[in-house]
């Protein structure tokens, strides 16, 4: 199965996105679920948060790299990427994605992420031929070219709105 194309899904699951955050009671949206875990806000921030550093890593140092062609280590990522980010198991972040706690509303963080992955979808119309020729490290998935990092990007959020519907009891 190919993936589907990352702008595609970038822009669908923002627009997923940004719905849950309409939709959501301001009085869940702190809460923690029953049994630990990030509450509706942590999450949310937690997607803007990886959403901002990773636009600011494609379109800075990422496309200042020598263009490569993408090998063995990057082959079957997207596979990789799909099956881990549909995987409900809860993960520790890494340090530098945890919550910020920057944004005190639904309405503040979406327009934070709105920003940041219209940024992220620009970027991919703008330079998308030039992303699948570069390849920088992820935290978990290790050597992705800029493609497979929108990819991640779409899937991250796809799994983590799932998280919050899951909370909600939607």
């Amino acid at each position: 199965m190919s993936p589907p194309d990352p702008l595609n899904a970038l822009t669908s699951n923002r627009d997923r996105f940004l719905a849950l955050l309409d939709e959501i009671d301001p009085r869940a949206w702190g809460r923690a679920p029953e049994g630990g875990g990030w509450s509706v806000a942590e999450i949310a921030d937690h997607i803007t948060v990886v959403e901002r550093k990773s636009g600011r890593l494609l379109s800075g140092p990422f496309l200042e790299q020598q263009a490569v062609s993408p090998g063995e280590e990057t082959s079957g990522k997207e596979e990789v990427i799909r099956v881990r980010m549909a995987d409900p198991t809860p993960r520790p972040a890494p340090d530098i994605v945890q919550p910020c706690g920057k944004w005190l509303t639904p309405a503040e963080l979406g327009n934070a992420f709105a920003e940041a992955r219209n940024a992220t979808i620009a970027l991919g119309r703008a330079r998308g031929a030039e992303l699948s020729i570069r390849v920088a490290p992820h935290p978990a998935f290790g050597p992705l070219t800029g493609t497979q990092w929108l990819f991640f990007l779409a899937e991250h959020c796809e799994r983590h709105c799932r998280q919050m519907e899951r909370i909600l009891g939607m």
